[in-house]
């Protein structure tokens, strides 16, 4: 699957939202970080992570809450749901 599509400014803000930070910071690091999923063996996503590109400067991923030591940061499998339509 293209996971691609889950980096636009709208899944950007799902992202920021999720995770208590300014949707500005992952905008600054734009075309320096990727939306990865994990699957099963038999290929069911059971999460999507964010990884960052070690060149990113550890005061920024620190401030995107990216633990020590690490280049990623782990993603609900639902972040990017958007809320059901009101057909009332």
């Amino acid at each position: 699957m293209d996971i691609s599509e889950f980096q636009d400014d709208g899944n950007i803000a799902a992202i920021a939202q999720e995770w208590g930070v300014d949707a500005e910071l992952l905008e600054e690091l734009e075309g320096q970080w990727e939306i990865h999923e994990t699957t099963t063996s038999d290929g069911m996503v059971v999460a999507y992570y964010v990884q960052f590109d070690r060149e990113v400067e550890r005061e920024l991923l620190d401030a995107l809450g990216v633990p020590a030591g690490q280049y990623s940061r782990e993603l609900s499998l639902n972040f990017n749901d958007q809320p059901e339509p009101d057909y009332e």
